[in-house]
């Protein structure tokens, strides 16, 4: 049961303190799921001459493998930090975080209109194809 004006009164009470202003913690840093996303500034053929520009392959055998990083997006768009979450291989993990500490700012995630910090998680990819001679 109920009455509709108490209804209204427990809805009022979780929409305030979901989206109270005044709770949005700035120095906090947001999981992807709970902001508006980070957007990304690149056409993906800008990222690929960025990625091809700036990243340099370590001295390593060649490997094709996936994997994961939380790049840390400032409120004002900058990348402050890459986490890897899934690596490929050392050496090639740490030019991936180099690189991209390198990108050009992002839409910043936010919290109803308030940009804010957040992860937003990106692929890794090392991809080698064998030419055939």
């Amino acid at each position: 049961g109920g009455s509709k004006e108490q209804v209204n009164e427990v809805m009022k009470y979780i929409c305030d303190d979901i989206y109270d202003i005044g709770s949005i913690d700035l120095n906090k840093i947001y999981e992807q799921s709970e902001v508006t996303a980070a957007r990304w500034p690149l056409s993906n053929s800008q990222f690929m001459e960025f990625h091809n520009k700036n990243f340099k392959y370590p001295n390593i055998e060649p490997i094709n493998g996936n994997g994961l990083a939380d790049l840390v997006i400032e409120a004002d768009g900058t990348v402050s930090d890459v986490i890897i979450v899934k690596g490929i291989q050392p050496d090639l993990d740490k030019e991936f975080r180099r690189v991209y500490m390198l990108l050009p700012k992002f839409i910043p995630g936010k919290i109803n209109e308030t940009a804010v910090r957040s992860k937003l998680r990106f692929p890794i990819l090392s991809r080698f194809v064998e030419s055939e001679k």
